[in-house]
C-alpha cells in the first residue's frame, strides 16, 4: 500500500520500486502531458473516446478548470496509467463526471492490476478533508471497479444507469434491426428520393466543420416540439459541446450522419468512434419532417457508417428511449463505486 510516507517532496510516490506515481497538480500540467496521454490511450483497446485527451481536456476547461488534477503512473519512464480527477465538497470524482457516459482511468495492457496502487494513491494524495471517492459510470470490466479496496476505506457498489448497445452484424451492420422495421425505413427512403437534393449519409469535411451549428439548431427544434429545452439550452453544456466537437474532429474521432433535403439539413447525428465501437452522443431533427422519421434514418445511416469503418458495436449511451431497442440495442450495465473513509 502507498502511504503518506511514500510521498516525495514533489508529490511523487516511490513505492513499489518498479513504478513511480506522480500527482499532476493542475489542468495546465495535464495539458502538457497530452502527447504521452494520447499514446497511452491509443494502446488501450478497451478505452473509449471519453478517456481521450480531446474529451477530458475540453470537459475540464468548462466544468472544473481550477480543480482538475490527475495521477500518472510511470513504469521505466513510460506512462502506463492515468486517472484524471477533480474534488468537490469533500468528494473525489473522475474527470468527465456529469456529461460523460463512460468514465474511467487508463491502464496499459497487462498492467490493469495497477489500479489498486492508483486507488491507494488517490486516497493518500487528496486533501485531508476528503471523505470519499465517488467513481461513477464505470463499465463492468473497469479496473477501477475491480481493484481491491484500499486499506482504511469502506466501499459500496451500486448499479448505475444502463447504456443500450446494439451489435453491428451482417453486411451493412443492421442485422439486429427487425426485418419489418428495415422494410418500413426502406419505403421511407424511396419516397424521399423523389425530393430534390435528397442525401443521407456521412457528412463532408465542411459538414464536420459546421457540425455544432447544425446540431444546436436541430437539437433545439426537436426538443421544442416536445415542450422541453433540451440539454443544449444549458449555457455550460452548450459551451462544452461547442468546444469538444472541433477537438474530437481534430483528433479524428468525430463522426456525423445527416439527412438533407435540398440545401437544408433536417436531421443530424453526432457520434464518436474509436476501435471497434461507435458512440451516439447527441442528435436532432426538424419536427416538420417527423412523418418520415428523419432522426431514425440518420441514426441508421450512422450505424451503417460505423460498421463500414470496422465497428461491431453502436453505443446509444444513457437513457432507455424506445427507439434504441427498436434498432436492436440491449442494455449494458454501468456501476458506481463509492469508497468512504472508515
Amino acid at each position: 500500500m502507498l502511504t503518506r510516507g511514500d510521498l516525495g517532496t514533489h508529490g511523487r510516490f516511490t513505492h513499489p520500486p518498479t513504478i513511480r506515481i506522480e500527482e499532476i497538480p493542475s489542468l495546465a500540467h495535464l495539458e502538457a502531458l497530452r502527447e504521452e496521454w494520447s499514446s497511452l490511450w491509443k494502446c488501450c483497446p478497451d478505452a473509449t473516446p471519453f478517456q481521450a485527451p480531446a474529451w477530458i481536456l475540453a470537459w475540464a476547461r468548462h466544468f472544473a478548470p481550477d480543480r482538475t488534477r490527475a495521477l500518472a503512473l510511470w513504469r521505466r519512464g513510460v506512462l502506463s496509467a492515468l486517472v484524471p480527477f477533480f474534488t468537490w465538497d469533500g468528494t473525489l470524482l473522475l474527470a468527465g463526471t456529469g456529461p460523460t457516459d463512460y468514465c474511467d482511468g487508463l491502464f496499459a495492457p497487462g498492467h490493469k492490476d495497477e489500479a489498486a496502487h492508483m486507488l491507494d494513491a488517490l486516497g493518500n494524495t487528496a486533501e485531508r478533508e476528503l471523505l470519499r471517492l465517488d467513481l461513477q459510470q464505470l463499465r463492468e470490466r473497469s479496473p477501477l471497479l475491480l481493484a481491491r479496496t484500499p486499506a482504511g476505506w469502506l466501499e459500496e457498489v451500486r448499479a448505475g444507469p444502463e447504456c443500450p448497445v446494439a451489435r453491428l452484424s451482417g453486411s451493412a451492420g443492421l442485422d439486429g434491426i427487425s426485418r419489418e422495421r428495415l422494410k418500413k425505413l426502406g419505403r421511407i427512403r424511396r419516397h424521399l428520393q423523389d425530393e430534390d437534393g435528397y442525401a443521407l449519409g456521412p457528412g463532408t469535411d465542411e459538414d464536420l466543420g459546421n457540425a455544432f451549428g447544425t446540431l444546436e439548431r436541430l437539437h433545439a427544434r426537436r426538443w421544442e416540439g416536445c415542450g422541453s429545452p433540451g440539454v443544449l439550452a444549458d449555457a455550460l453544456m452548450r459551451a462544452f459541446v461547442c468546444t469538444v466537437i472541433p477537438e474530437l474532429n481534430a483528433a479524428g474521432l468525430l463522426r456525423i450522419a445527416q439527412l438533407k433535403i435540398g440545401n437544408r439539413t433536417i436531421a443530424i447525428v453526432v457520434a464518436v468512434q474509436s476501435g471497434r465501437a461507435a458512440y451516439y452522443y447527441l442528435g436532432g431533427f426538424d419536427p416538420e419532417w417527423s412523418h418520415v422519421s428523419p432522426g431514425t434514418l440518420a441514426i441508421v445511416a450512422a450505424m451503417k457508417q460505423a460498421a463500414t469503418e470496422g465497428a461491431d458495436e453502436f453505443h446509444f449511451l444513457r437513457g432507455g428511449e424506445a427507439y434504441k431497442y427498436h434498432l436492436g440495442a440491449r442494455d449494458r450495465p454501468t456501476y458506481r463505486r463509492v469508497l468512504s473513509r472508515s
